[in-house]
């Protein structure tokens, strides 16, 4: 599922855009729409979305360009009624353009070359954070922890505990930051939070058992409760990493 957020400053069609791609666009999710880019850019920094819409009018005269709260989103799709401005917004970075009045051919045009783009961005962004490393403080110092190694990570107040495992070597560090601050750090492609106690990395997950309560089976024999009010996301995350 492809996550979007709507920029509409002017707000002169309410509940238009929104409408339309959730009947038309099966796969995109709006999960927030905004009128200002202090909202937008509020609630980037705490989630970022693949991609924005951004619906905008500009007086003949003035220069597109795009807002700089969104211009680190890697697909902007621009929603304007003037041809003039989609012509100078294409000599930008935006991924796409539609014209008003939106036709469902075009937003299932938008969607198919959203779904292929996102998910060869979701791949190199996934191969790049195998091949890194974070940096962490212990009670020892600075210790750099291979991405790939760590299997979950588990909440004890402030603190949290990272269970590393590589080479049937198993180690536990405990380090002074909370589990939300490693849920913006992580990528959401690799690691996600199951729990309110754990977040998990995906490519270390052995089983998933439901037959009684559920829990995951780690590759280093761990288990891991799964929350009932985060089942159905993690479900539907989890239907999409299988082949």
């Amino acid at each position: 599922m492809i996550s979007a957020f709507i920029l509409d400053i002017e707000n002169r069609y309410k509940g238009y855009l929104p409408e339309l791609i959730s009947t038309h666009c099966k796969h995109i999710d709006v999960r927030g729409v905004y009128h200002t880019r202090k909202g937008i850019k509020a609630a980037i920094e705490k989630k970022s979305p693949d991609v924005v819409f951004f619906d905008t009018y500009l007086p003949r005269g003035k220069k597109f360009d795009i807002p700089k709260e969104i211009s680190g989103i890697p697909f902007i799709v621009l929603v304007t009624a003037s041809s003039r401005v989609a012509v100078d917004a294409i000599r930008t970075n935006v991924f796409d353009c539609l014209l008003k009045p939106l036709s469902p051919e075009d937003l299932t045009r938008v969607e198919e070359r959203l779904l292929a783009a996102v998910e060869e961005h979701n791949q190199q962004q996934e191969e790049e954070w195998r091949s890194k490393k974070i940096a962490v403080n212990d009670s020892s110092g600075i210790i750099l922890i291979d991405i790939p190694s760590i299997v979950f990570l588990e909440a004890q107040g402030n603190y949290t505990n990272i269970y590393v495992s590589e080479d049937d070597d198993e180690n536990v560090i405990c380090v002074s930051k909370t589990l939300k601050h490693f849920e913006k750090e992580l990528p959401e492609s690799i690691f996600y939070r199951v729990h309110k106690s754990y977040i998990i990395n995906v490519d270390r997950l052995s089983a998933y058992k439901s037959l009684s309560d559920d829990h995951l089976i780690m590759d280093s024999g761990h288990e891991v409760d799964v929350s009932r009010r985060r089942l159905k996301a993690f479900r539907e995350f989890l239907a999409e990493k299988v082949v």
